[in-house]
């Protein structure tokens, strides 16, 4: 009996001085990112550059490989060409002056900005943009009205009366000033309603003091190889 009660004595004093269990690493799941890894996580602002014209004083967001040409210093019917292909791109998927196959490549985006001065600032926007146009080849099929980012366009759908195979052309419209409108379109046609152009619609800044919010939206991926300003 009192051999038993010494080995039990024995081993509660060895159980006490056994090292404790180590708790476990956290799991990968639940540790915290370092201040690094937080720091590298891109902003999608990053790729988007404001572009301003100089003459009227408007501006837009870009993705940041774009290309434009400004807008001519004078001149009644003024136009600003926005694109997401280079010079290169176009000499690769062209021919003599024409896209291959007489279809733009998929995801080609041009956009044409074009402001039209002297207007009657009694018409419409739709009037307006008729006295710009041969209404004899070009008919109105549909208009509405329609707000981007309180941006509010009006959307003109044109039927070639002459031509009704071809395509039905889609305009915006936005007043500028008082005796001016803003015309976009686009090419081919149904690129005017993709998310990058509505994007770009949406960040329209009418006058120079007005701010051009770079959006928080990734831009479709580049279809060429273009360094952006960082």
């Amino acid at each position: 009996m009192k051999q038993a009660i010494t080995l039990i004595l024995i081993v509660t004093m060895l159980s006490a001085c056994a090292p404790a269990k180590a708790t476990p690493p956290a799991s990968a799941e639940t540790a915290l990112p370092t201040q690094s890894e937080s720091i590298l996580q891109p902003s999608p602002t990053w790729l988007w550059s404001e572009i301003r014209d100089e003459r009227f004083g408007f501006g837009l967001a870009i993705p940041c490989w774009w290309q434009y040409t400004k807008m001519p210093a004078e001149g009644i019917l003024s136009t600003m060409t926005i694109r997401n292909y280079d010079d290169d791109f176009y000499a690769t998927y062209s021919e003599n002056g024409v896209w291959k196959g007489r279809r733009a490549p998929q995801g080609v985006i041009s956009m044409d900005i074009t402001v039209a001065s002297d207007i009657d600032p009694a018409l419409s926007l739709v009037d307006a943009y008729l006295t710009l146009i041969d209404t004899e080849t070009y008919s109105v099929v549909s208009t509405q009205d329609r707000n981007i980012s309180d941006n509010i366009y009006t959307v003109v759908a044109l039927k070639n009366q002459n031509n009704p195979n071809e395509q039905t052309s889609v305009i915006y419209l936005k007043g500028l000033t008082p005796d001016s409108i803003l015309i976009f379109k686009s090419y081919p046609t149904e690129a005017i309603f993709s998310t990058d152009a509505q994007v770009i619609l949406g960040t329209f800044a009418s006058a120079q003091e007005q701010e051009v919010v770079l959006p928080e939206v990734m831009p479709a991926p580049a279809l060429i190889s273009a360094a952006c300003p960082f």
